[in-house]
């Protein structure tokens, strides 16, 4: 029998909101494992796990998770970066 080990899956829906959920897993088990053992699809259907990563590190769903990793979904980006960045230039130029 592996050993279990305890993980966070961590979705932020806004930016001022943030869902954690803790998870047990074996030891062996993947990033995507602990995204379907934490049901957190249930709750934000939009969740698409394609986009993980670890502490900050965008990482593949099927890499595997270490005791203690705290796993974040990312949510879809709802402006261009490119396009933000030359909009805040525009409104810096006008002052």
């Amino acid at each position: 029998m592996a050993e279990l080990i305890h993980v966070t899956v961590v979705y932020c829906p806004k930016s001022n909101e943030s869902t954690e959920i803790d998870v047990r897993l074996d030891s062996y088990a993947t990033l995507g494992d602990a995204i379907r053992r934490s049901g957190i699809a249930y709750s934000y259907p939009e969740i698409n796990p394609v986009r993980v990563g670890v502490w900050g590190k965008v990482r593949s769903g099927k890499d595997v998770v270490h005791a203690g990793d705290r796993i974040e979904v990312y949510r879809a980006l709802s402006v261009d970066p490119n396009t933000a960045r030359i909009a805040r230039a525009r409104k810096k130029a006008k002052r």
